[in-house]
């Protein structure tokens, strides 16, 4: 078995031999050879174990640690926010992330920004909900805010419904609307997308269990045997954001099948980050002191007349 010590050996010095004919050792020096070699790996061992310790720095250089990468900003595209996507197809577990047109993206890494300025909301549905102005991210719009959990309703997870639980905090006074179209087709009208039938989603600190006051869910696919789609397993919502700053948005998912009780995992969480408005404060133009042209210049004042 090859030493565990080889990587320490290889790194001992090694003094240049000297030229000319070796002298014969002598039977006191063989003899003294063992004794050397085990003080020298024994005096190894001590430094190692001091290393460990942290008495003196460790002979292999330390690991430095990961720093994270400056956010990417996104402002154009399609962003499924909610990629559901299965993990081990031994026991149907499923994870969830983001995709930017397909691609693969880091949700701790991407931020979301919506440009522009706030615009009247014109949706009757919306306006009923609330919604009277904001930043509305819309399906055919430069950017596109959706959702995609179509590679666990494929073979071989064969979950035909999901669920994606969802927390978010923002600016102080803001409003988060979500709907979707109608999924059958039948009206060109806004339909909720959240378990509760709400156009509002409520804020909340982040996705816990069942029941949990201010989070809600995106209903996704068919939620039980018998029952009509909520929403497809792939799609585009329509936001509405009514104040600028920052967003940040916290899910879980879970995926079903309609028929057997069958489901999967509840994901780890996952945190999603939106910059609503633009976040740039534009350069002042340097202003030139104004000037009196009817000034006099400095020194051209008259003097005082004396008095008498």
């Amino acid at each position: 078995m090859a030493s565990p010590f080889l990587h320490l050996r290889q790194r001992e010095p090694r003094l240049p031999r000297l030229a000319g004919p070796r002298p014969a050792a002598s039977c006191a020096t063989r003899a003294s050879a063992p004794a050397t070699s085990l003080a020298a790996l024994l005096s190894l061992l001590a430094v190692l174990a001091l290393a460990l310790a942290g008495a003196v720095p460790a002979l292999a250089p330390q690991a430095a640690a990961v720093q994270p990468d400056e956010q990417e900003r996104v402002s154009t595209g399609r962003v499924n926010l909610f990629h559901l996507f299965g993990t081990d197809a031994g026991t149907g577990a499923i994870g969830l992330g983001m995709t930017v047109d397909d691609d693969l993206a880091d949700p701790e890494t991407t931020l979301v920004s919506v440009p522009g300025a706030a615009a009247p909301v014109t949706d009757p549905a919306l306006v009923a909900a609330g919604a009277t102005s904001g930043w509305t991210v819309a399906p055919g719009g430069p950017l596109a805010l959706g959702w995609d959990a179509s590679s666990v309703a494929a073979d071989p997870y064969l979950y035909d419904g999901s669920s994606v639980r969802l927390g978010w905090t923002g600016p102080e006074g803001a409003k988060v609307f979500l709907a979707q179209y109608d999924p059958t087709g039948e009206t060109a009208d806004l339909k909720p997308l959240l378990r509760s039938g709400s156009l509002e989603l409520a804020p909340g600190v982040g996705p816990d269990d069942e029941g949990v006051s201010g989070n809600d869910a995106l209903a996704l696919g068919r939620q039980g045997a018998g029952q009509a789609e909520a929403a497809p397993m792939e799609g585009v919502a329509t936001w509405v954001f009514t104040q600028p700053g920052t967003y940040t948005l916290t899910a879980t998912a879970l995926s079903s099948r309609s028929t057997g009780s069958v489901y999967s995992n509840r994901t780890e969480a996952v945190t999603y980050t939106i910059q609503v408005g633009e976040t740039t404060p534009q350069a002042e133009e340097p202003t030139a002191p104004a000037t009196d042209p009817s000034t006099d210049e400095p020194g051209d004042e008259p003097e005082d007349e004396p008095t008498a």
